[in-house]
This record gives C-alpha cells, structure tokens and sequence, in this order.
C-alpha cells in the first residue's frame, strides 16, 4: 500500500526510521535480486567526496538503526580524494567490520589526479579493482558508476556494464541509458530504460539527493513504496549540498545549535 498519508522525513535518520516503521526489507546489493513480496529499499551511498567526518555519522546513524548499506567509493588515486588514498583505506576498513558492503564508484574514464580522458579505460578499470580487492581483502561484486558531465558527449562511465560482467562484478545503476550526443555508440544519462539484471521486478524506484536534498522527491517517492516494489536509495553524506550545508552550520553557530541539530543539511 503506498504511504502518500505519512510525513515527509527531514535527516537521513528519519528515512531509516520511516523504512523500519514500513517494514520494509533494507537490503545490501548482494541480497535486492532476490524473490519477496515485501518492499525492499536499496541503501546506498555513492562517495564522491571525501569527508571522512559526514561518513563516520552516516554510518553511525545506521549502526544505531542496525541497518546495513552499500557504500561506492571511488579509487584512491582519484583526482576528488585529494591524495587521501589512506583515509578511504582506514573508512573501507570500519565499515566493513560493521557488516556494510563496499562496491566500486566506478571512474574508469579519468586518468588517475586528473580530469583528463583516459588513454586506456579498461586498464585502468583493472587498476582499481586490484586496489578494492587489496584494501578489502576480496574482489568486489558490485560497482555503480561514476557521472562525469564534463565529458558528457564523449564518454560515460555507463559504458563498462559488459566489462564489468566480465570481471564478475555487477554495475548496479538501475537504469540502462542511452542518448545524448553521443547517440547509440555511447550509455549516457538520461533516456532511461530498465536494467535488465531487474527485469522481473515489479517496480523499481531510483530516488537520490544528487543535485539537492531527497525531501524534493518526496512526492515521487511516497507513491512508490508498496509491497513487492524495489526502491534504490542513494545518498551523498551531504556532498551536493556543501555550500548550504555551510551557510546552515554558520547560522546555526550564530544561534548555539549544537551540531547535531544540522542533521537536516548534513545527512538528507
């Protein structure tokens, strides 16, 4: 039955708490594809940031909701990690004794501290999934891509689903797209169509705060959520939302908040 009656939550702790109170299943990659009649929300967490401070709360939020999720980071030598390879080692390292799954942001179209085009994508692809497999101990399974709309007309991290399926390793993005100027040679990001690893399903819903806060797709969301549907929830640990985040912090310093009373910017 979908939940159109329930309020709109206002920090990431409400959305766990309103998806327990649902009975919904929270679901790690490895487990969405399987059968259930219930509502299953797909927790995830793509790091394009680093911010080990806003991802540290994250994951304490859901260790006190004893929830678990799947967090996409990107390699270390990644131009927007700023060198700190070490910190994305030491977060990986936490979450994973935390129950939490790790994946692949993948970013195999850049040239590693740079913006620039890669001269050999697949080779660096290979790269970074030995640096996942030597950080956690283990391949990783699962990846979902990186959007890079500076190259949006050459190329898109889109395009290595089939390398990836060939290394093992399932590019979860729920959608299949192509378009853009780039036309048929090149998956990009609009146009969407359904993946077909989740064909079967009876509905999915992707649901994220790129570009602002998830409480925009409210509406969206609360018609989506009904037993038997999939609903991928992808949070940034405050990423798009660093300058309002900012100003909020400052206007609340003026007026004695305590930090935690910034969860509505820093974690929605």
């Amino acid at each position: 039955m979908p939940m159109t009656e329930l309020n709109e939550p206002s920090s990431y702790r409400d959305w766990l708490a309103l998806f327990t109170e649902r009975g919904a299943e929270l679901c790690l990659h490895r487990e969405i594809t399987r059968s259930s009649d219930r509502l299953r929300i797909f927790l995830r967490h793509d790091i394009d940031l680093l911010d080990a401070e806003l991802i540290t709360r994250c994951a304490d939020f859901e260790a006190e909701a004893g929830v678990h999720s799947t967090w996409f980071f990107l390699s270390a030598g990644d131009k927007r990690y700023k060198g700190q390879g070490k910190t994305a080692e030491r977060l990986i390292g936490r979450l994973l004794r935390d129950g939490h799954e790790i994946g692949y942001h993948v970013n195999a179209w850049e040239k590693p501290g740079t913006f620039e085009i890669a001269d050999d994508p697949i080779g660096q692809l290979d790269e970074d999934l030995k640096w996942f497999a030597d950080v956690c101990g283990r391949p990783v399974t699962t990846a979902a891509a990186h959007g890079i709309p500076h190259h949006k007309d050459q190329v898109s991290n889109l395009s290595m689903f089939e390398p990836l399926l060939e290394r093992n390793v399932t590019l979860v993005d729920p959608f299949i797209i192509r378009g853009g100027a780039a036309g048929r040679r090149i998956p990009h990001f609009h146009h969407r169509s359904v993946n077909p690893l989740l064909a079967d399903a009876p509905l999915i819903a992707y649901v994220g705060d790129s570009g602002g806060p998830v409480r925009k797709c409210w509406s969206d969301l609360s018609s989506m959520m009904c037993d038997g549907a999939i609903v991928v929830f992808n949070t940034h640990c405050g990423n798009y939302d660093i300058h309002r985040r900012l100003e909020y912090r400052q206007s609340a310093a003026k007026a004695g908040a305590i930090p935690d009373e910034c969860d509505r910017v820093i974690l929605v």
